[in-house]
């Protein structure tokens, strides 16, 4: 159950039976041993992987979606309420969550009222559905002007710094981000493309201090703040 031990106000009992007793709040699964541990974590979901629907192509969905269901987005959607419109994806979402159903399928359906490229039953690839997840959810946030804590949980501040080889000069740049695009083409792990891509690495560049243009310079990139979930995008 690695990931799951934040204690939060919704709890799942788990103890030593290899027995499925109830999807939504208990589970009980066979450890080896003979005495009886309890295990407290933050999601009420029932145990496994999410289903497929027969020609629906939604692993890409699914990938994703059994990995955010075990993060606080819980507390995020609490802040979605007095929602009167039907068809409201976040509410279907917040509904997704917390009910914690076998299958995505229905909220999937549904996904072209956000990402409207989509069309139910084509492959699409998972970073993409997580940046539009992250849109939606955080425009609607905005709407109804609730904090509703996506950048602790999701976002954090990426800093860009250019130091001039000629003069010395710093030059630096903040972006907020909500995950870390890294190449794994040309490496043996994703330790050493991490390694990577927080390497200084040599660029052009036109100095406003020193006035060097064509020159040449060291640029790097930093976290200054770190979100509780940080998502890796490995791109082939």
């Amino acid at each position: 159950m690695t990931g799951c031990t934040r204690i939060e106000p919704r709890q799942i009992d788990i103890n030593t039976e290899y027995q499925h007793i109830n999807r939504k709040r208990k589970l009980q699964f066979a450890t080896g041993t003979k005495s009886a541990k309890e295990i407290k974590i933050s999601c009420v979901y029932p145990s496994g992987g999410l289903l497929n629907s027969k020609g629906a192509n939604i692993c890409f969905a699914n990938a994703l979606l059994q990995c955010v269901r075990l993060t606080d987005m819980h507390r995020i959607l609490q802040l979605h309420d007095n929602c009167s419109d039907d068809r409201c994806f976040t509410c279907n979402f917040k509904e997704f969550i917390e009910e914690g159903p076998a299958t995505a399928a229905p909220l999937i359906r549904q996904l072209n009222t956000v990402w409207h490229e989509y069309r139910f039953g084509k492959q699409q690839d998972a970073h993409e559905f997580f940046v539009k997840l992250m849109q939606e959810v955080w425009s609607t946030c905005i709407d109804t002007n609730q904090d509703c804590g996506v950048r602790n949980i999701f976002y954090g501040i990426q800093k860009s710094t250019v130091v001039c080889d000629t003069c010395g000069s710093v030059s630096s740049k903040e972006d907020v981000y909500s995950d870390i695009s890294i190449s794994i083409e040309e490496v043996q792990t994703v330790s050493q493309a991490v390694e990577e891509y927080f390497a200084a690495v040599p660029v052009e560049y036109n100095c406003l201090v020193c006035k060097s243009k064509n020159g040449s310079a060291k640029k790097m990139t930093t976290l200054d703040s770190i979100p509780k979930n940080i998502v890796i995008h490995l791109k082939r």
